[in-house]
């Protein structure tokens, strides 16, 4: 069914790819695996101007938004795609060991995010939210929890790409058109 007129219903986030930036635009993507959501919040300033107890005018001054990206995977290699980090691996099966390290002077680059999620409308399609240029918030919330499992969360600031946009949200019309590295 065309998608003209119509709402989508998201449900459940399915997928999630992170692009690195390279050279000033977004690189190869990473799988980010065990996406669990994607949220947003704007980061703006309200100025009001006030006289005799009423307000006379009102400016917003958008900033961008604030990206939490929360995953249920630990997934080095795109952990370090959006906050930084040094992903190594040492030794040989069955002794391998494999980690991440964060230190002070990491400075991440900037990064392009996609997420999907399919609709729970009568027609199927699915909605995509694209972050064209992310910025990390810094180092995810590492902890264990006993008899939990332990979900990370990420943050980020999305800020204004090039071309002045900051978020996209595209309708699709069928599941079809999955995430692949490609930005």
């Amino acid at each position: 069914m065309p998608l003209a007129g119509h709402g989508n219903q998201p449900f459940s986030a399915r997928d999630a790819w992170v692009y690195p930036f390279s050279g000033g635009v977004p690189g190869t993507g990473k799988d980010v695996p065990g996406i669990i959501s994607v949220t947003s919040e704007p980061d703006q300033e309200t100025v009001e101007h006030r006289a005799d107890n009423t307000t006379i005018s009102k400016v917003i001054t958008f900033n961008g938004l604030d990206i939490t990206i929360t995953v249920g995977l630990w997934d080095f290699d795109a952990i370090a795609s959006i906050v930084g980090g040094a992903v190594s691996t040492t030794g040989t099966t069955p002794n391998q060991i494999r980690k991440i390290v964060h230190k002070s002077t990491d400075v991440p680059a900037d990064f392009a995010l996609k997420t999907d999620a399919p609709s729970r409308s009568a027609d199927g399609g699915a909605t995509r939210l694209v972050l064209p240029r992310c910025q990390s918030g810094g180092t995810p919330n590492y902890g264990l929890t006993l008899d939990e499992y332990q979900d990370l969360e990420l943050s980020a600031s999305a800020i204004p790409n090039a071309a002045n946009e900051y978020i996209i949200i595209e309708q699709t019309e069928t599941l079809l058109q999955v995430l692949t590295a490609s930005y």
